[in-house]
């Protein structure tokens, strides 16, 4: 069986999730499923918000790697470091996936305005999470860090690198293949 995925990587609130679900809404990935940790952190603690950070991690990282054991084809948003976006790269080529990076580019500055700027209850929920596991505090200092590393990333490994939340044709034509 043919298995593949997309990686979306990118700073916080660099419009991963935006160019995400510009590419599901896209006939070409009616196939594809949508894989976020964050997202699953943010259901486990809605369901249990007396899970410590550990636990909270933990459980995510269980309920992340069952999901996938589901979905042949994957759209998987990431902020692209840490030690769980290396287990989920290893276990994709280990279950022979194809792969496709996508690093999704955002000037630091506009990432800050754009984390500022959102006021949904889920962004809030968010923030919520983050504050409670205490992984990263976000602020201009910490995203100019995150660019520097990730562009150092997609450069040295030669991803595909978007500015924009238009689905680039190389996406296209890894999903035609």
């Amino acid at each position: 069986m043919q298995k593949a995925c997309i990686i979306v990587y990118g700073n916080i609130a660099s419009g991963k999730s935006t160019l995400c679900q510009h590419l599901l809404q896209h006939q070409a990935f009616a196939h594809y499923q949508y894989l976020c940790l964050d997202e699953i952190k943010l259901e486990a603690f809605q369901k249990n918000q007396q899970l410590n950070p550990f636990q909270l991690n933990e459980n995510a990282k269980n309920v992340f790697f069952e999901k996938l054991q589901t979905m042949p084809f994957v759209v998987y948003e990431t902020l692209g470091i840490g030690k769980l976006y290396e287990q989920a790269i290893k276990h994709l080529k280990s279950e022979g996936y194809s792969l496709l990076f996508v690093y999704k580019s955002c000037a630091p500055q506009q990432c800050l305005t754009y984390y500022q700027q959102r006021n949904t209850i889920q962004d809030s929920l968010k923030k919520l999470l983050l504050i409670k596991s205490k992984e990263y505090a976000v602020n201009y200092p910490y995203l100019l860090q995150l660019h520097a590393q990730l562009n150092a990333q997609a450069t040295s490994a030669n991803h595909l690198v978007v500015e924009t939340i238009t689905i680039p044709q190389a996406v296209l034509d890894f999903v035609a293949v």
